[in-house]
């Protein structure tokens, strides 16, 4: 491989120059309100700062274990009653989902409802 110096370049390691776009993913961990979830997306609460409005996709493990289930980021609304002001209401969309992962979200949409309501 050539090394390519540039003048004034007084590094002794080898080092990359890097053109165009470069991909990458950050692992951050949040605690979440669930305020609605039907089997195609759901409706959370999430506190973001300001850098991490632009949210495209992330993934969301549902209580009690379960799969990792991959969602697309539709909206994200700032909450302006809430006290802290950098709450947001995020609108999901889960995409790729398994059959484990649709079935994990069924089986937490029965074990949430009401006894009255599953009865009927």
């Amino acid at each position: 491989m050539a090394v390519k110096t540039y003048l004034g370049d007084r590094r002794t390691a080898l080092r990359f120059q890097v053109n165009g776009e470069l991909w990458a993913s950050i692992d951050l961990r949040h605690r979440a309100v669930l305020h609605n979830i039907t089997t195609s997306g759901a409706l959370i609460e999430a506190t973001l700062s300001r850098d991490q409005t632009p949210i495209r996709s992330a993934s969301i493990t549902l209580p009690g274990g379960g799969p990792e289930l991959t969602v697309t980021v539709h909206h994200a609304t700032r909450v302006d009653a809430a006290a802290a002001a950098d709450r947001y209401l995020l609108g999901v969309e889960f995409v790729q989902l398994s059959s484990a992962g649709r079935k994990a979200i069924t089986s937490f949409i029965a074990s949430s409802q009401p006894a009255d309501i599953r009865s009927s």
